[in-house]
C-alpha cells in the first residue's frame, strides 16, 4: 500500500490567507503537501501510540465501504469514491521533495508532521481519551 502526504488543514488555510491577501501570487497554482506519506495503517498505529489504544484502520475499500454503505451513504457516491480509494491505495499521493520544498516556502517554516498533529489531538482530548 502506497502512502498520502496529508496536509494540515490549518496550514491549507495559512497559505489560502497569503495567496488571497497577498501581492505575488495572482494565477499561481500550489500543491498543499504534508511531509510525509503514510498509508492509513501508519496513520492508526501513530495515533494509537499517542493515545495509548491500539488502532486499526479498514483493511480493504471494501471493508471500508461496507461500513459507509451502513451509514446510508448513496451507492452512485459510494461507488464513485470506492474507484477513487482503490486508485489512491495502488498508486498514493505522495507529495515530491519539490512540492514539500514550496510548502516550506510558502508557510516560511516545515510544515506539520501527523506525529505533531497525532500529539496535538491526543493532548486536546485528554486523558478521557486513554
Amino acid at each position: 500500500m502506497n502512502g498520502v502526504s496529508r496536509v494540515d488543514v490549518r496550514e491549507i488555510a495559512e497559505v489560502a490567507v497569503k495567496a488571497l491577501g497577498e501581492d505575488g501570487h495572482a494565477g499561481a497554482a500550489y500543491s498543499l503537501v504534508g511531509p510525509d506519506a503514510l498509508s492509513a495503517g501508519a496513520v492508526a498505529a501513530i495515533l494509537g501510540a499517542e493515545l495509548g489504544k491500539e488502532l486499526r484502520s479498514l483493511e480493504t475499500v471494501d471493508e471500508w465501504a461496507k461500513h459507509v454503505k451502513d451509514a446510508g451513504l448513496p451507492v452512485w457516491l459510494l461507488d464513485n469514491l470506492k474507484v477513487m480509494y482503490r486508485d489512491i491505495i495502488g498508486r498514493g499521493l505522495a507529495a515530491t521533495r519539490e512540492e514539500v520544498l514550496n510548502m516550506e516556502t510558502l508557510l516560511g517554516r516545515k510544515p506539520l508532521d501527523y506525529y505533531a498533529y497525532a500529539k496535538e489531538l491526543a493532548a486536546a482530548w485528554g486523558p478521557a481519551s486513554k
